[in-house]
């Protein structure tokens, strides 16, 4: 019987462990790049903010530049990598935050061309919503 009891036991043990997962090479490249992208991305988004807060037009215009051109960079080294299943979704959800981030670059550079309040106001829903995209993300990448 304590046989039965540790064979039993033991092939618990082996199913549990076989179900952890294991990022692969792959993985843990696409996670770095993510990583060292949206160290850039926050900047991006803080030197955004920053010159808003000082009413410099010009300079919103430009970082807003800087954000839309980091994220589209970021977004096709994103496509082209391969993840596992695993971590498919949180791939999903940091692309999806790096085509809001492209789309807040875009409309902020717009509302400031045109004078347009509601096209920064979008700009300015598009920039948070991709960042609660990134927070998911980041949230659910695999540990180096």
């Amino acid at each position: 019987m304590r046989r039965v009891i540790a064979l039993m036991a033991m092939a618990l043990l082996i199913s549990t462990c076989s179900a952890v997962f294991v990022p692969t090479e792959d993985d843990m490249k696409w996670t770095n790049s993510v990583m060292s992208n949206s160290k850039i991305l926050v900047s991006d988004m803080n030197l955004i903010s920053s010159a808003a807060t000082n009413s410099d037009f010009a300079k919103t215009k430009m970082y807003a530049g800087y954000l839309k051109s980091d994220a589209e960079t970021s977004l096709k080294e994103s496509e082209n990598a391969v993840v596992s299943t695993e971590i498919q979704n949180t791939k999903n959800y940091y692309e999806l935050a790096l085509k809001k981030f492209f789309d807040s670059g875009s409309s902020i550079i717009d509302g400031i061309d045109s004078s347009d309040a509601s096209k920064l106001q979008t700009g300015i829903a598009e920039l948070q919503e991709g960042t609660r995209y990134l927070d998911l993300a980041t949230k659910e990448l695999p540990s180096m």
